[in-house]
């Protein structure tokens, strides 16, 4: 059973029999290192905000992996060009610093035709409570054969972590 570093999550495993809970509960205190707590100290989902103000959520998953979707990938502008939900791997770089590399397709709505593809590169600082992080990252667009044909300048962007509600 893989055992999460923030208790308060929902990706904690629910038991599967009562008698299992106080077990669970020691045991996730006892054999969760300070180490791996840092290294997995981003693994949730998160509300950002790019330097253009544009809003995007991100959630990066304790496998490596992430997901993301922002403000503007679908349009009904015939001029706008439609933007899958991006896909990448994180990877911790030590301390509060992370990397990551994502990608997405761009492709024309009403044919399906892959236009490009777009990567972004990012490094990204959770702050002290483990709730904020701030970054850069810049954008790359490739062609359908996976050449570049540009690069956007450095941008930076925010993330909020999103916290459990209960409903009450």
């Amino acid at each position: 059973m893989k055992l999460w570093p923030r208790s308060a999550s929902v990706n904690n495993p629910v038991p599967a029999a009562p008698d299992q809970v106080a077990e669970s509960a020691v045991a996730s205190e006892l054999q969760i290192a300070p180490q791996e707590s840092k290294k997995n100290a981003i693994v949730g989902s998160w509300l950002g905000t790019l330097g253009n103000g544009h809003k995007f959520l991100i959630t990066f998953h304790a496998d490596g992996t992430i997901n993301d979707s922002t403000q503007g990938d679908v349009s009904t502008n015939p001029g706008h060009q439609v933007h899958t939900p991006k896909h990448g791997v994180w990877e911790h770089l030590g301390g509060p610093q992370f990397s990551f590399v994502r990608w997405g397709l761009v492709y024309d709505v009403n044919t399906g035709e892959l236009i490009s593809y777009t990567k972004i590169r990012a490094v990204l600082t959770i702050d002290g409570t483990g709730d904020e992080i701030s970054g850069s990252g810049q954008a790359e667009v490739l062609d359908p054969n996976g050449n570049v044909v540009m690069t956007t300048p450095p941008g930076s962007f925010t993330y909020k972590r999103i916290k459990f509600e209960p409903l009450n």
